[in-house]
């Protein structure tokens, strides 16, 4: 007959018995941690940019599905605005047979401390084919104040060739953040343009005739204009 164990043999067995629990806890949590560790180290799955909306485009008359994207902000310094080109894309990159086309349509003006941005335009209907700042003469580009927006625009109708390049613009003239876009002159060729003296010094040809004129830049009026040449008819 076998004697009951002592109470010095239950107290090791218990003993033996909770480390073999402890262990076992240890070795479970030793591979979740390991696990952890495994799945942390993964290489993360490449992430794209976000593809720009797709929006139909009638503005010329027939329906067109377009990208619709914005340009990298251009910081106006003097007005505390960024500029954001609005952006419409066609066609496919790297398609064979196809070429991408990307036209700007507006302008976004963003200032600090306002809730909200502006557009250039009231609508999307035009092509801008040029935009720029234009700053005072200064020795230090870097601290020359920004006294207009000058861009070349024209309004998109119906079976118009209005995206060619070099075709008639329109000129219009607008304040550092967006503001009183003006329109200064219409269907013209521009052919040079500088800003001396708080006037944009601008030439260009209308119909068969070559014109310099002055625009003051403080209200945007014409403050001089002369015809300077007329195109030959023969050579």
């Amino acid at each position: 007959m076998t004697s009951p164990p002592s109470r010095t043999d239950r107290f090791f067995n218990f003993i033996r018995r909770l480390n073999s629990v402890v262990l076992s806890l240890l070795l479970l949590a030793g591979a979740g941690f390991m696990a952890f560790l495994w799945w942390e180290s993964r290489p993360s799955a490449p992430t794209g940019p976000t593809a720009p909306p797709q929006v139909v485009d009638t503005a010329a008359g027939e329906s067109e599905t377009v990208d619709l994207d914005f340009t990298d902000a251009e910081r106006i310094e003097s007005a505390r605005t960024d500029m954001l080109r609005l952006i419409t894309s066609t066609g496919s990159v790297g398609s064979y047979g196809s070429r991408r086309k990307d036209v700007a349509r507006n302008v976004l003006f963003i200032s600090d401390g306002e809730t909200t941005g502006r557009w250039l335009f009231k609508d999307h209907k035009n092509i801008v084919h040029a935009l720029h700042e234009l700053p005072e003469a200064s020795r230090d580009a870097n601290d020359s104040e920004t006294l207009a927006i000058y861009v070349e625009f024209n309004a998109i109708r119906a079976g118009s060739q209005s995206a060619t390049h070099g075709g008639p613009v329109d000129v219009g003239l607008a304040r550092p953040d967006g503001k009183e876009l003006t329109t200064v002159l219409r269907g013209v060729r521009v052919l040079s343009r500088r800003v001396a003296d708080g006037r944009l010094h601008i030439t260009f040809q209308r119909d068969a005739a070559v014109w310099q004129a002055e625009i003051a830049l403080a209200d945007f009026r014409e403050s001089g204009k002369r015809q300077v040449a007329k195109v030959p008819q023969s050579l």
